[in-house]
């Protein structure tokens, strides 16, 4: 799985510029909207990986 961080930091140039300048960018609403969702994903594919596979 690969996962491109500078994505997080926003869509355009005012909130990846607005999160550089933060003192805590995971505080912003689109930063942490994104670090919710890549919990949730991440949380599935565990589930996913611990039950059995379908013969």
């Amino acid at each position: 799985m690969r996962v491109a961080p500078s994505l997080l930091y926003g869509r355009d140039d005012e909130e990846r510029l607005a999160a550089l300048a933060s003192p805590d960018p995971a505080a912003l609403p689109w930063i942490a909207g994104a670090l919710d969702r890549l919990g949730e994903v991440l949380a599935d594919l565990v589930e996913t990986v611990g039950e059995p596979a379908l013969a």
